[in-house]
């Protein structure tokens, strides 16, 4: 149904005010009114296939289709089988990466790590060519676009001490609808492969790749790459997030900052009860 949904998007929008840039692995379809953004994207979605394709030892050959659209355009169109608070989407099996203006490119900053983020979700796809969970598949397209600094660690320390981390298991097929919900899945996805990064090396991800393609099936991948199976897995990571993040949840200097005041505060409220108990026996005795 959505493959349908999509074929006529571009049906549709070819007929209106869509305009291309096309260069060696692209089509870049996108209003007149946002050239310059299509320019960029041109630019920098050259420089991260070649670079996550080095990655992952792909040749990559079949291009890949990028629309860029406005916010009330994608409101109107993809509310119906897309999350509104996204700001990029990847359909792997169509080969196709949509980006949603102005929203996307609020700072122009991270507009390098968000073309990077889908086109790696399509090389990923064509690497494994089978399902893989989509834990990993987030997870891997944030590591491999080196998007900064995406790991919250306060949030992820916050559901580890609440005990609210959601399991691997309900990450597998789609993540929340809600944002703050699909937030904390991000996050979540993202230290899974940090994890694995931090266990058995800067390879990781394109060792189980490949052992996936071969095997069929990603849970057999998984176990051959990293020699333990996903039960294991999960509470291995389980307890690295335990030892790393409630430390770094208790060491944060704002809550430490927070800690110490409350203390003073209590502290200060003791002492000063302590003297008026005091001064209130001395009147006694004097009395």
């Amino acid at each position: 149904m959505k493959s349908l949904l999509f074929l006529l998007f571009f049906l549709v929008n070819k007929q209106g005010d869509v305009n291309l840039i096309s260069n060696r692995y692209f089509d870049i379809y996108y209003p007149s009114t946002r050239k310059n953004v299509a320019e960029d994207v041109s630019i920098y979605s050259v420089h991260e296939i070649e670079r996550i394709s080095r990655n992952l030892h792909l040749k990559t050959v079949k291009k890949i289709t990028i629309s860029i659209l406005e916010k009330d355009e994608f409101i109107e169109k993809y509310t119906d089988c897309l999350p509104e608070w996204g700001i990029g989407f990847a359909i792997p099996d169509r080969s196709l990466i949509i980006f949603k203006f102005p929203i996307s490119f609020i700072n122009p900053a991270r507009l390098k790590f968000i073309v990077g983020h889908e086109i790696a979700h399509i090389l990923i796809h064509r690497k494994a060519e089978v399902f893989i969970p989509r834990w990993f598949d987030e997870g891997a397209a944030i590591s491999l676009s080196k998007e900064p600094n995406f790991i919250d660690e306060i949030k992820l320390s916050t559901a580890v001490m609440l005990k609210r981390i959601i399991p691997l298991e309900d990450l597998e097929k789609s993540f929340p609808s809600s944002g703050a919900r699909a937030n904390l899945a991000y996050i979540e996805s993202a230290s899974t492969i940090e994890y694995l990064i931090s266990e058995f090396g800067p390879y990781i991800v394109n060792q189980i790749l490949q052992e996936t393609k071969e095997e069929r099936d990603f849970k057999k991948g998984f176990l051959i790459a990293t020699g333990v199976d996903l039960v294991v897995f999960e509470l291995e990571w389980h307890k690295w997030l335990k030892r790393r993040f409630t430390l770094t949840f208790i060491l944060k200097p704002n809550l430490l900052f927070l800690v110490v005041a409350i203390l003073v505060l209590i502290i200060g409220m003791t002492k000063k009860l302590r003297r008026s108990h005091l001064r209130s026996r001395n009147e006694c005795i004097e009395d």
